[in-house]
């Protein structure tokens, strides 16, 4: 409980090294559409989203938990 938990720039990494495999997941399943600004398009919008909800459930969780809010 006193060491803070994970480091940040450790947390972060993960977070990006997952997040990279997701793309890339997302990308290779799109192979059926061939075009690749439809297989860009479609990853991109999903990426979008999957971002928003992100930032939205992080904020949701630091506020709730009493942590640090606005």
């Amino acid at each position: 409980m006193r060491s803070g938990g994970i480091p940040e720039v450790l947390w972060f990494s993960i977070q990006i090294v997952l997040a990279g495999v997701a793309l890339w997941l997302a990308f290779d399943a799109t192979k059926a559409l061939g075009l690749w600004w439809k297989r860009f398009s479609i990853v991109g919008v999903q990426a979008g989203v999957a971002f928003v909800l992100y930032i939205v459930v992080g904020i949701n969780y630091v506020c709730r938990a009493g942590i640090d809010c606005f």
